[in-house]
């Protein structure tokens, strides 16, 4: 370093500009600058090398650092480097490497005795400031897996126009002395800004602040991400945090108690996607995200195959989407929540609404699609939206009657409170959202076009309270969506949000609280199902299809007896097999057949295979079974019994799972054993493929790139066009 210029800003100047700005390197030295025993930098330094700070040393910056281009600073596995209330940033207006905090992958981040670590370690504090890298902080050496793992604890720091701010590849941290058992990564960053300004130099492409890739556990409280909408060299399709197969949280600082209670949130505003989250088939990570704030945004939060997810109390401002997804596609929305074959979640208590001054276009609140199991989206505001919740594909499990519901929302000046799309080839929500016991609790905007348009595959019955005039929904405002009149209102108690209890993470008691209520649901569940199954068809289903099967003209009578008798608990197979039955059924035997079993009319396939059918049923019959479709029955009131039960058991299961999962350590017996108790197609699908035995220490993969810049171009087309753009490289690529 040149120590004469390297000096305080003020001190030597020409032309009102630091002298120090008018000596650049051509090329920094190859032999770094290297810190081997405790050294602490107070004094303003200009750099024309690489800084190395050698195992079991400890450098100390508490002044301003100027980086020469390309240069880097490498903490050595057992190294530490401390950032007190320092600047370190580029000398010239081209950025630096950035530092890279080395770790020992197979080793674990607890310190010894004396508090060294196995792993480099970073801590920023006081006001420490970040600025201009490529890669702010890389928790290990580039392009050697051995080397991951690295530490960095961050409060009160700033990370300023950085390509990166942090990137944290796949590192399993484990208990000391017990490999087999995972726990969460010390990393973790309090109170800190992650922001990119209009002084961004835009050298190379930002993407994200934050890259997370196979890890666990680490942790945001109280920061603030920013993207400046002046700033240049900026991938539309940006993110604040991305997570690949990651686990991590976002929450909020307490900051008093009286006379009110506060909190300093997270804060995420003027990105493409705040926070975005995948999985693949391999990893048992999610997230959590409670008292965050998410200011124009085209996405807040976007999953992609996340169990056990949870986003509650949270304010969502949604901001106009100006992607070229939009282009290709006009009227594309912007979106507060996006869940994409994600199950198991809790939402909660969020309130979404567009940005100020937004401009006219789709505003979503709530996305949901491929659920495909026993969810609810619960006690959250939606207001001056396109659409409140919109629900696209299969959003239920083996059944209808039990998948999505929507319970205790409140709506207010929406276009559309509640929308399920037309499927291809079907789609829906759970088929009664409340039942004759309890109601939806919803409450509905007074100015809607639509109050509940159900373009899904299955009829909806809705349940309101009766004295309730904001909770009951506008016949005119309602597409296939018959509503009810009941008497039992919805108390809508506080789950996770706006209660005392917001820690995801179950103590002793709770789970035994759990325990016991989804046994007791569980008891109950299998005693109306087994009522259910033994009046479905008669019986036997098997019998009754080859009765009609084998049936001759002259049994028409007594068979149609009977099966009005076995009525309202035909199954769709059996009546399918009756309206085929034209040489022994007459029209109106069909006719009284089919009526006499509402239930499953409900189910646009059925009445569409009646349609469609070599010999259909006449146009005015179709119209009347439609309007008899309507009708509640027995049958109805059994399906309704087990979707409570079964709603009890998920609620307790999924309080379980993710508690285990948010958990420091996952106990995968009891993960795979609380998959099993909640049951479905998502929970099998777990079970199978992604809870590993944890009989041998585990064995790195990585096979699967872990920095994926997500959304380009012609992945987002593959989105829009329906095919899987990943997929079809990696298919070109094995030829």
């Amino acid at each position: 370093m040149h120590r004469s210029l390297s000096l305080y800003g003020s001190t030597f100047m020409v032309n009102n500009k630091p002298m120090r700005k008018y000596v650049k390197e051509k090329h920094s030295s190859p032999l770094p600058k290297i810190i081997s025993a405790q050294e602490e930098w107070d004094f303003p330094i200009k750099l024309y090398q690489d800084i190395i700070v050698k195992e079991n040393a400890t450098l100390t910056i508490s002044c301003e650092v100027l980086m020469p281009i390309n240069g880097k600073i490498i903490v050595y596995s057992g190294g530490k480097l401390i950032v007190d209330g320092g600047l370190i940033t580029s000398a010239h207006d081209e950025p630096w490497q950035g530092i890279e905090v080395w770790g020992n992958s197979s080793a674990h981040q607890y310190p010894d005795a004396n508090g060294n670590y196995q792993q480099g370690y970073l801590e920023l504090k006081n006001g420490a400031t970040i600025e201009n890298a490529l890669t702010a902080v890389a928790l290990w050496k580039p392009n050697d897996w051995t080397k991951t793992g690295g530490i960095v604890v961050a409060e009160d720091a700033v990370f300023r126009n950085n390509t990166r701010a942090v990137q944290a590849p796949e590192y399993r941290n484990y208990v000391p002395g017990n490999p087999l058992t995972e726990i969460d990564n010390r990393s973790n960053f309090k109170n800190c800004t992650f922001e990119i300004t209009s002084e961004y130099l835009g050298e190379t492409t930002f993407y994200k602040h934050i890259d997370l890739s196979k890890v666990k556990g680490i942790k945001f409280t109280g920061c603030d991400f920013s993207l400046s909408p002046d700033a240049t060299g900026i991938s539309e399709w940006n993110q604040a945090i991305a997570s690949y197969n990651a686990g991590f949280s976002v929450d909020a600082i307490l900051t008093s108690q009286q006379p009110n209670t506060t909190y300093d949130s997270c804060t995420f505003s003027g990105f493409y996607c705040g926070i975005y989250a995948s999985r693949s088939e391999s990893s048992t990570k999610t997230f959590s995200v409670n008292r965050a704030s998410f200011t124009n945004n085209t996405y807040g939060v976007k999953t992609f195959n996340i169990y056990s997810l949870a986003v509650i109390n949270s304010n969502f401002k949604i901001g106009h989407n100006n992607s070229t997804e939009s282009l290709i596609c006009a009227g594309v929305p912007a979106y507060g929540i996006y869940l994409d074959n994600s199950s198991g979640f809790a939402i909660e208590e969020n309130h979404f609404t567009k940005v100020a001054n937004a401009l006219s276009a789709n505003y979503y609140g709530v996305f949901a699609k491929n659920t495909h199991s026993q969810d609810i989206i619960y006690k959250n505001c939606f207001s001056d939206l396109s659409c409140g919740n919109y629900a696209e594909a299969i959003n239920y499990g083996y059944y209808a009657y039990s998948g999505l519901k929507y319970f205790c929302n409140s709506n207010e000046n929406n276009y559309a409170d509640f929308y399920v799309q037309l499927g291809n080839p079907t789609s829906g929500v759970q088929s009664g959202q409340g039942s004759t016991t309890i109601s939806a609790g919803n409450t509905f905007s007074n100015n809607a076009t639509w109050h509940f348009y159900n373009d899904g595959n299955n009829l909806i019955d809705y349940y309101y309270v009766y004295n309730c005039s904001a909770c009951n929904p506008d016949v005119n405002k309602l597409y296939r969506v018959t509503k009810h009149a009941i008497y039992q209102s919805n108390a809508c108690p506080s789950h996770y949000g706006g209660g005392n209890e917001e820690e995801f993470i179950l103590s002793a008691e709770q789970k035994a609280e759990r325990e016991v209520l989804f046994a007791d649901a569980l008891t109950n569940y299998n005693g109306v199902k087994t009522l259910y199954e033994n009046l479905k068809d008669g019986g036997s289903t098997a019998s009754t299809l080859t009765e009609i099967q084998m049936a001759q003209p002259q049994n028409m009578w007594d068979l149609r007896s009977k099966l009005l008798g076995d009525s309202p608990h035909l199954s769709e197979d059996v009546l399918k097999e009756v309206a085929d039955k034209t040489d022994v059924f007459t029209e109106a035997a069909i006719f009284d057949i089919l009526a006499a079993n509402p239930d499953e009319l409900k189910k646009e396939e059925l009445i569409k295979y009646l349609e469609d059918k070599e010999n259909p049923l006449p146009e005015y019959m179709i119209e009347i079974l439609r309007q008899v479709a309507t009708g509640t029955t027995y049958k109805s009131v059994l399906q309704q019994e087990m979707a409570k039960y079964e709603q009890i058991k998920s609620l307790a299961a999924n309080d379980m799972i993710r508690s285990i999962l948010n958990d420091s350590i996952t106990d995968f017996v009891q993960l795979r054993n609380w998959f099993d108790n909640r049951g479905g197609i998502e929970s099998d699908k777990a079970i199978i493929v992604y809870i590993p035995d944890h009989t041998d220490p585990p064995i790195p993969d990585h096979t699967d790139p872990p920095f994926l810049d997500i959304d380009p171009p012609l992945k987002r087309a593959g989105y829009l066009y329906g095919f899987d753009f990943e997929s079809l490289l990696k298919t070109v690529a094995d030829i």
